[in-house]
């Protein structure tokens, strides 16, 4: 497939798209090789764009990038998944609490439009839409809070969650359990209900990973 003649930075941002969705289809599973030399004959480019969108990927830790060996689709643990989740936890829960000082009700509103989406995704099974959804619903309180580097630390973060999503579709939980505990979330931000919001939060996100370690993710570190 060739890409039309554009600067070096849109083009990796064209790759690094392609790379995304193959990845969230299921195309490129965990372990599989990225070849540079091959994506740039696909696209009919050089490999700097893909040698970039392959850096990008492997910054956010998508991607797995070792000295002589083959760039490839990242594989997770539990002691991983487990890390990412405490790291998500506490910094949404900084989100949040910033969004509350910082945010307005017409803000928290337009939140609906996403916890919807990522429902009509979830009912009509477009595992790819509901996780897009459910990133930017949670996305949108790190925007809220009006905080550029907490917001870009939350961007990395959330990107690893939907690849980690895509490949274990049984920590997905059901369209109807998701929606009802996002709208609470929503309404628990517009009544500035801090503590609400985050046992909201840390319920959330504990039992969309079914995380076992309940004594961890109740105890007053996240609260």
């Amino acid at each position: 497939m060739a890409i039309s003649r554009v600067n070096t930075t849109e083009l990796r941002v064209q790759v690094y798209n392609y790379l995304v969705d193959q990845i969230l289809n299921g195309d490129l599973k965990p372990g599989d090789s990225i070849a540079e030399s091959k994506l740039a004959s696909e696209f009919n480019i050089s490999r700097t764009p893909v040698r970039e969108a392959v850096r990008q990927l492997a910054a956010s830790g998508i991607l797995e990038s070792k000295p002589n060996c083959n760039t490839t689709v990242a594989k997770w643990n539990d002691e991983k998944i487990l890390q990412l989740e405490i790291v998500r936890t506490d910094m949404e829960n900084l989100a949040a609490k910033l969004a509350i000082i910082y945010g307005n009700n017409s803000e928290f509103q337009e939140m609906h439009k996403f916890s919807s989406a990522c429902y009509e995704a979830g009912k009509n099974n477009n595992i790819v839409d509901l996780l897009k959804s459910d990133s930017a619903f949670h996305m949108e309180i790190a925007k809220i809070a009006k905080n550029d580097l907490l917001y870009k630390f939350l961007r990395e973060v959330h990107d690893q969650i939907q690849f980690l999503l895509c490949w274990r579709k049984d920590f997905l939980i059901s369209a109807d359990k998701q929606y009802m505990q996002h709208e609470q979330i929503i309404e628990a931000l517009k009544k500035r209900d801090e503590k609400e919001v985050l046992r909201l939060l840390t319920h959330h996100n504990r039992h969309a990973f079914k995380v076992d370690d309940t004594n961890f993710f109740e105890s007053e570190f996240f609260l």
